[in-house]
């Protein structure tokens, strides 16, 4: 090997406008002993009823099982494979317009990587998976220990919020540093589906405590319980840098009254972590006038050693003191929306 600590790194995340040949996996690229750093777009289409698919995944398994230098590793799948329309340059070229779908009863499977106990993994550093990903409980106990989950920093596992992964999980990631996930029940999105941590949102707290100091914490599309986790996120307070804690803005979301900081967490959480540069949160507006928490914006003031502070304001439909009331003229049609009058 001509250069022995070169790092490949590959990126294809927009594999579903490439064209012809470069939509395909390009093995050739993938199975290389250089790659550390793979990025990759996974084409899925879904079988019937239940989270069963024909994907790529069995063909990413057999790359990830070979790349033992493979340190980063960030999933997207796309639903659907692209279709090229018939016509003579189709015809002459029908190897170039594969992709890698065996499309037989056989072949349909969970949206996972399909580990089988015995498979290694090399020991990863940084993984994010989708939220469609499935995570039975077989196989996280076979991913569990397929790979060195000691050695995981960083850790994504999108907008689901899968109670069996915490569950399985606990304490496999002491030395986690950066974690992004959601809070919420949800609805079931099939018969049968796994529960969410929504049913269980103690196993989220359980998670949060086995790790020993959390850098960065990504907490989004909450429920109601989510109040549940402010001493759990405080734990990690002297070693936080990053907080995001926001509620969606999803239409399933925008009406619901969001989980807020009240100033006595928000006290603590300034007095306990002096290395906090950068926080999201929700602000809730009090009272019949809609006004600002005069309470939680003078901790906020306070908060003199942060560099980004980020507020998400529920703004309800009627007149507040952010705009005069709105009302739709049917003869003038669209007109634009009032000026806001913001102050605090």
């Amino acid at each position: 090997m001509c250069w022995p600590h070169v790092k490949l790194h590959v990126n294809n995340t927009r594999r579903d406008k490439a064209d012809d040949q470069e939509m395909n996996m390009d093995m050739r690229l993938l199975l290389s002993p250089l790659i550390y750093s793979l990025t990759y777009e996974v084409f899925y289409m879904y079988m019937g009823s239940g989270n069963v698919a024909h994907s790529e995944l069995p063909k990413l398994k057999e790359v990830l099982l070979k790349s033992q230098r493979l340190r980063i590793l960030k999933l997207g799948f796309h639903l659907g494979v692209p279709t090229y329309p018939p016509g003579p340059e189709r015809e002459r070229n029908k190897s170039t317009y594969k992709i890698g779908i065996t499309q037989s009863r056989e072949n349909i499977h969970p949206l996972n990587l399909l580990l089988q106990p015995g498979d290694k993994l090399p020991p990863l550093e940084e993984l994010h998976l989708p939220m469609q990903y499935n995570w039975s409980r077989e196989h996280c106990q076979i991913f569990r220990s397929s790979t060195d989950w000691t050695q995981i920093r960083r850790l994504d596992i999108g907008f689901g919020c899968p109670q069996i992964f915490f569950e399985e999980f606990q304490g496999q990631t002491p030395g986690l540093k950066s974690f992004h996930t959601s809070f919420r029940q949800g609805p079931k999105r099939w018969e049968g589906a796994p529960p969410t941590c929504g049913d269980n949102p103690g196993c989220v707290v359980s998670f949060f405590d086995a790790i020993d100091a959390l850098e960065e914490l990504h907490i989004s599309n909450h429920d109601n319980d989510a109040g549940i986790l402010f001493d759990a996120i405080l734990k990690h307070s002297q070693s936080l840098r990053k907080l995001q804690f926001f509620t969606s803005l999803d239409q399933e979301y925008r009406r619901k009254q969001p989980v807020v900081w009240g100033a006595e967490k928000l006290e603590q959480l300034r007095e306990q972590a002096p290395n906090l540069q950068d926080l999201g949160i929700d602000i809730g507006l009090v009272g019949e006038d809609h006004t600002w928490p005069t309470d939680t914006t003078a901790v906020l003031t306070r908060f003199s050693h942060l560099h980004t502070l980020r507020l998400a304001l529920h703004i309800p439909i009627a007149a507040n003191e952010f705009s005069v009331k709105y009302e739709y003229d049917p003869f003038e049609g669209d007109v634009s929306p009032p000026a806001l009058r913001i102050g605090l």
